[in-house]
């Protein structure tokens, strides 16, 4: 978040005034953190909200929006009860036609993309302001480290109960899960985030016209043509970085220059976007049930997130709770692990140790309860997940975040004063200027 400017002086004695303010506070400070230098461009009574009281420092945390919160554990729950019905010993597409199979894939089997749209919305939307080229590789480190943590545990509880799954690539995919793509939103969000320094500054030097004409054009050539007609491919794959440019240039677009949505409009394209689905899957489910052919025609708008139902629904879940703003203590402290429910339940050997064996959709697929079996599973599974990543933060706080970022930030330091790094940083200035 960009800090607030500090209010400039006027002339004559308030600038004085301000002047001496200023002096006085900003001894004050050096004085208590050792000389350290603080920014006190504000009158005293401001400097003293913010922080600086009886001679010393206050720090103050940022409080994250619950509602923003509440939006990435259910985003969470959505891709986890996706991978559940993907990843079953059972193949969805392929059973009776009937309403609990038209629940699942309407409510449950798309939320695994509508998901992957939501939670890169969160990202993208706090990043479109600001982002640094330091800001987005410490990002990437910080990352790394529980993808490397999650990758090594699940692969060593991997070795003690199923060892016959552990091969070669789930042992490479484990070690070096970043280059080896073990978790492509992973992969993908981290090379999204290598480009971002580039990506964002590119994009306002655009202008709203020709930042409007890449929109709609990708929005023609990837969700229009390629995304409703399966034999067009012109270019976008869906589940890599790829997608994650086109979102944000989409996110930015609107975040930059339209209207905020109303509540009202969001409403009316979660309704529509769940009803393409609905309607998609009937119809596939239909062609399937009477001709036994193409059975991946009933997800055939879930398969991306590019998708249009899917880019729909997860915009519009979005905006619903963007425009709304509360602190919940819990809803905080349950979405700090989200990211790792799904480093943990999309492992390789965990993804089929539980979803295709332990838990397998078989057992209770006939039940008239079926999805309110799979939802129940899935938020127990969070819960799990929520113990397991907060016994990991504990020993992260007591080694690695003792000082967090900072082998980062001394190869940072080392990096940029060496002298490829002064000619980079020279010849951007000189550009700049």
């Amino acid at each position: 978040m960009a800090r607030s400017a500090a209010p400039s002086g006027t002339g004559g004695e308030l600038t004085d005034m301000a002047a001496h303010a200023r002096r006085v506070v900003s001894g004050v400070a050096n004085h208590s953190n050792g000389g350290e230098r603080v920014s006190t461009a504000m009158p005293v009574s401001a400097a003293k909200r913010d922080g600086v009281r009886r001679g010393r420092r206050v720090r103050h945390r940022k409080t994250r929006n619950s509602s923003i919160e509440l939006l990435r554990i259910i985003a969470m729950l959505m891709i986890t009860a996706h991978h559940y019905l993907l990843g079953s010993d059972i193949y969805l597409m392929t059973q009776p036609f009937g309403i609990s199979k038209v629940l699942l894939e309407t409510f449950l089997y798309s939320g695994g993309k509508i998901g992957v749209v939501v939670f890169f919305a969160i990202s993208a939307w706090y990043l479109s302001e600001h982002s640094t080229i330091r800001s987005s590789l410490r990002r990437v480190w910080i990352l790394e480290r529980e993808l490397l943590f999650w990758g090594v545990t699940c692969l060593t509880v991997g070795v003690v109960l199923v060892p016959h799954d552990v091969t070669a690539t789930v042992i490479i995919k484990s070690v070096f899960p970043l280059l080896s793509d073990s978790w492509w939103y992973a992969t993908a969000y981290c090379v999204f985030l290598l480009m971002l320094p580039c990506l964002a500054p590119a994009l306002r030097m655009l202008g709203r016209q020709r930042h409007a004409y890449l929109a709609v054009t990708m929005f023609l050539l990837w969700t229009v043509l390629q995304g409703f007609v399966p034999v067009f491919a012109v270019g976008l794959h869906g589940g890599d970085f790829l997608s994650f440019v086109y979102l944000y240039i989409l996110m930015t677009y609107y975040r930059w220059y339209m209207r905020p949505m109303s509540v009202r409009n969001a409403w009316i394209m979660l309704v529509a976007g769940y009803v393409l689905i609905l309607c998609s899957v009937v119809a596939g489910g239909l062609i399937y049930h009477y001709t036994g052919n193409m059975a991946k025609i009933q997800t055939v708008l879930l398969s991306t997130e590019y998708k249009l139902p899917t880019m729909m629904v997860g915009f519009a879940l979005f905006v619903l709770f963007i425009n709304n703003e509360f602190y919940s203590r819990t809803i905080n402290f349950i979405a700090t692990s989200a990211f790792s429910v799904y480093l943990i339940t999309d492992h390789p050997i965990i993804y089929k140790y539980i979803w295709h064996g332990m838990l397998s959709l078989s057992r209770f697929y006939d039940s008239p309860f079926v999805v309110f079996i799979v939802i129940g599973v899935v938020i127990a599974f969070y819960g799990v997940c929520l113990v397991l990543d907060h016994i990991r933060l504990g020993l992260f706080r007591v080694t690695v975040d003792r000082h967090r970022g900072r082998w980062f930030d001394r190869l940072w330091d080392h990096a940029t004063a060496s002298r490829i790094g002064q000619s980079v940083q020279h010849d951007g200035v000189a550009k700049n200027g």
